[in-house]
């Protein structure tokens, strides 16, 4: 059988705690980048000298946190990938749901 490549970092010389911590840390430092894409991008084309920088990066940064200890919950209570792909997206419809909710078509409208 073929070795996968977490079992591989299992065997590394450094500690089973260290290990979750780098991991996690990855996917914060990971997702807080692709929370950031999405700002450039709309800078390109609106004015975005109204938004508050401060509790965006906050913002920006608990939802990074939030969803590497979500995905890491995820991994660790599914025992297939099949499970695992069942959860996420059980999570990815009630935000679907909720934001669809929260926002009403005719506030994106430009007219």
């Amino acid at each position: 059988m073929e070795a996968r490549s977490f079992d591989r970092l299992l065997l590394a010389p450094i500690s089973t705690n260290i290990l979750v911590i780098a991991k996690i840390l990855g996917a914060i430092i990971f997702g807080t980048i692709n929370g950031f894409v999405p700002l450039v991008f709309a800078a390109f084309f609106i004015d975005l000298s109204g938004i508050s920088w401060g509790i965006t990066v906050i913002v920006v940064i608990l939802i990074a946190v939030t969803s590497a200890l979500l995905g890491l919950l995820i991994a660790v209570s599914a025992k297939e990938v099949f499970e695992a792909q069942t959860f996420s997206n059980f999570l990815d419809f009630q935000c679907y749901f909720y934001v669809d909710y929260s926002y009403q078509l005719k506030s994106y409208l430009i007219f």
